[in-house]
C-alpha cells in the first residue's frame, strides 16, 4: 500500500509543477467611454495590459503592455462601433502586421510580435464614434410617441366633426 502511494506521489507531483506555457493568455477587459457610450474591448494575450487611451477624433486606441517574454501572442475583441473600417496596427512606432477579421458587430485581431517589457501598440481605424448621432439607437419610444400623436389627431379631427355637426342642428 506505502509502495503505491510513493508511486502515485513520484507520477503526479512532477507534473503539477510543470511550468506555464508560454502561450498562457491573461484576460484583460478595457472600459472605454466614447461619445458618451461605454465599450469593451477583450485582450487575451500572454502580455499585461497596463495602461489604455482611446482618441476619436484620430480613430486611435493606444493599448500600453509590458511583457516578460520574448514571444508575444494575443487576441483583440474591438467592437466596430468604436473603432472599424480599415485597421492598422503599429507596435512601438513600426507596422504590425496582424490579421484582421471582422464582421456587423466586432473585429477580430490576432497578434504576434517579439519584444520584452514595455510595448506600445497602436490600432488605427478608418471609422470610429465621434458623436452620439453615430451610435444606432432604440426607436420604439419614438414609434411609441407617432402612435399617440397620430390618436390625439383622430380625436381632435373626430372632436371637430361631433361640434360642426351638434353646431348644425342647433
Amino acid at each position: 500500500m506505502k509502495l503505491l502511494l510513493v508511486l502515485l506521489l513520484l507520477m503526479f507531483l512532477p507534473a503539477s509543477a510543470a511550468p506555464l506555457s508560454d502561450r498562457t493568455g491573461l484576460v484583460n477587459t478595457l472600459s472605454i467611454d466614447a461619445g458618451g457610450h461605454p465599450f469593451e474591448v477583450r485582450i487575451v494575450g500572454n502580455f499585461d495590459v497596463t495602461g489604455h487611451e482611446f482618441d476619436g477624433d484620430k480613430k486611435r486606441l493606444l493599448i500600453l503592455v509590458d511583457s516578460s517574454l520574448e514571444n508575444n501572442i494575443g487576441e483583440i475583441v474591438l467592437p466596430i462601433e468604436l473603432l472599424g473600417g480599415n485597421l492598422t496596427l503599429y507596435l512601438n512606432g513600426d507596422i504590425l502586421d496582424a490579421k484582421v477579421h471582422s464582421n456587423d458587430l466586432i473585429s477580430f485581431l490576432t497578434l504576434d510580435f517579439e519584444g520584452t517589457g514595455e510595448n506600445k501598440l497602436e490600432i488605427f481605424g478608418s471609422a470610429s464614434i465621434v458623436s452620439v448621432s453615430e451610435i444606432p439607437i432604440d426607436n420604439t419610444w419614438i414609434l411609441g410617441i407617432i402612435v399617440i400623436v397620430v390618436v390625439i389627431v383622430i380625436i381632435i379631427i373626430v372632436l371637430v366633426i361631433v361640434l360642426k355637426i351638434w353646431m348644425a342642428k342647433k
